[in-house]
């Protein structure tokens, strides 16, 4: 089941699934994505909870990780310890690589288009677009899982809910 609810914390709507969401995004136009376990494909739902589409990307929703900037879509594979980039279509337009991803969890895209990365073994990673390796921050991490931007990183754990910021 998908919640949405509003900065001040009412309730707006809720999808009527049984569905297991894994990660969700949110698009400047009110959408939001959200990919599903055991899925190939992201659902986008209107600012009313009503399901639009469903992008069918062909790559397992078991890789957590799912961003957004501008007209692509980030997506984590810990198969190939790799990011994929997809257009909203579904179709994949870039592939990015770098030795230090080992296995990536969940990833933002900064203002400035970097790709912050929470990977299980390597901690957070800060990549350029390219894929570049700009800064890691491996640290106490953990078992690091959500991370979010705004002039710093965010991150979350698994099971213990900790939140630490770090500045960029």
């Amino acid at each position: 089941m998908v919640k949405c609810i509003t900065q001040s914390g009412s309730h707006k709507w809720e999808s009527n699934t049984n569905e297991m969401p894994w990660d969700v995004a949110h698009i400047q136009d009110g959408t939001i994505l959200v990919t599903k376990r055991q899925s190939t494909s992201i659902n986008v739902y209107d600012i009313t909870g009503k399901l639009l589409r469903h992008i069918e990307t062909g790559m397992s929703c078991n890789n957590p990780g799912l961003a957004v900037k501008g007209d692509k879509i980030f997506r984590t594979n810990h198969h190939t310890n790799s990011i994929h980039v997809f257009n909203f279509n579904g179709t994949q337009v870039k592939t990015i690589q770098n030795k230090k991803i080992s296995y990536p969890q969940y990833l933002t895209i900064s203002r400035n288009h970097n790709i912050v990365v929470s990977d299980r073994d390597a901690g957070i990673l800060i990549l350029s677009p390219e894929g570049d390796l700009l800064a890691t921050y491996q640290g106490n991490l953990g078992n690091t899982y959500g991370v979010v931007t705004d002039r710093r990183v965010t991150i979350s754990w698994w099971l213990v809910i900790p939140i630490a910021m770090y500045s960029s």
